[in-house]
Formats: structure tokens, sequence, C-alpha cells
């Protein structure tokens, strides 16, 4: 008898919590856990016991940590190729607008697009066209990196 008392609290238990449990249209579904029934002592008698509900099982999405963006590595500059030589014979054959070429620091640069750009006026650029141009830009722009990035920009090459 005292197994029949707690089989049928259990079975009652079942089906308030079933009842209280049971999904609306507005609440969120609940996970129910499902209910066992225990007896302390051996019996012969039939054991009845609730079943849950079905309930469907509750999936939490999956997430994944979102990578860091890596820089985008800087490319690096194709270098110019410094095994091309010219002689001052070759840079004084371009002495014109139309084809200017000076020796800075013992580097040759062709400033022939650069003339009608200069900040200072085509003149000082002219002057520099088909000679070492040297003495001119060191006394004008020497050590200042604005200029020296300017001028790196025109390099063709080196004076043998």
């Amino acid at each position: 008898m005292k197994n029949t008392a707690i089989i049928i609290s259990v079975v009652l238990i079942g089906m308030v919590g079933w009842f209280i449990f049971m999904p609306h249209a507005s609440a969120p579904k609940p996970v129910v856990e499902p209910t066992v029934a225990t007896t302390t002592q051996p019996s012969t008698e039939p054991v009845a016991t609730s079943t849950p509900p079905a309930t469907k099982p509750i999936i939490k999405p999956v997430t994944t940590p979102t990578p860091k963006p890596q820089p985008t590595p800087t490319p690096t500059p194709t270098p110019v190729d410094a095994t091309t030589y010219y002689t001052r014979a070759e840079v004084s054959a371009h002495a014109s607008t139309q084809s200017c070429w000076s020796i800075v620091n013992g580097k040759v640069y062709d400033l022939t697009s650069w003339i009608s750009q200069h900040p200072g006026g085509s003149s000082a650029i002219k002057r520099m066209c088909g000679v070492d141009g040297s003495a001119n830009f060191n006394g004008q722009h020497g050590g200042q990196s604005r200029p020296e990035r300017e001028l790196a920009s025109f390099f063709i090459g080196v004076l043998r």
C-alpha cells in the first residue's frame, strides 16, 4: 500500500507538472526532466510510471569565435634595377625640357615630367637638365625627407 501511495504521488506530480509546463502559444517550451518512480521496498505489484510529454531538445547555437582581421601586408616596392649605369655623356644628351636627366649625389634621375610640377617653378629644374644637379638640390632641399622621396620616384640608374 505504501508503494502504491508513492507511485500515485509521482504520477500526480508528473501530471500537475505537465499541465503547468504545457506549452502555450506565447510562452517558450520548457525543458522537462523525466521523472522516475522509485521504491524503497521490493514489491510484487506492477509499478506505474508517468511518461513525460515529448519535448524538443534545446539546441544552443554554436558560436565560433570571429577571427581577428589580419593586417594586409604592405607590398614591398619592386626595387628599381640599380645595375643600370649611365655616363656623364649619356646624361648630358638629355639636357632639354623634352628629355631632362640630371645627376644628384651619384644617381641619375629623369626629371622631364617634374619640370612643370616643381613647386619652386620650372626654372629650378631646367637648370639641372643634362648636368650634375647635386649642389642645387642639396643647397635647397638637403636633409628634407619629402623632396628626397619625390626625387627618388624619378630614379633611373646610377652614374658610372
